[in-house]
């Protein structure tokens, strides 16, 4: 199965055990964290990522710049906005996107109720 390559831009005042300890709990996602939004934007470009998620707690303008800018660079990776801080939150939504994710990279084959398929 692939890992779901994901980058977290976060504040460095931004207290990570909640995201790493949710990224370990759930099995193929490899995630790196920045904290310079450039060298975010720079590590996206390179189109290495599947995932983008974005700490609410960024300052204003890097926050805003993430946002407007992953519409027209990442449109090819999914872009979340989340408290990084709100363990619960995090779990629920990774174990979404992660679902998601994992049901986009099926072969997509169609599967009838007597067995038979494509």
């Amino acid at each position: 199965m692939k890992t779901l390559k994901t980058l977290a831009i976060v504040n460095a005042a931004t207290n990570l055990k909640n995201l790493q300890k949710v990224m370990t709990d759930f099995g193929g996602i490899e995630y790196n964290t920045e904290i310079n939004a450039e060298r975010a934007i720079e590590k996206m470009s390179r189109n290495e990522y599947d995932l983008l998620i974005v700490d609410k707690n960024l300052k204003t303008g890097d926050y805003n710049k993430m946002n407007k800018l992953s519409d027209v660079l990442f449109s090819d990776a999914a872009v979340v906005n989340m408290n990084l801080a709100d363990e619960g939150y995090l779990r629920f939504k990774i174990s979404g996107l992660l679902s998601k994710w994992e049901e986009a990279q099926t072969d997509g084959g169609k599967r009838y109720i007597d067995g038979s398929g494509d």
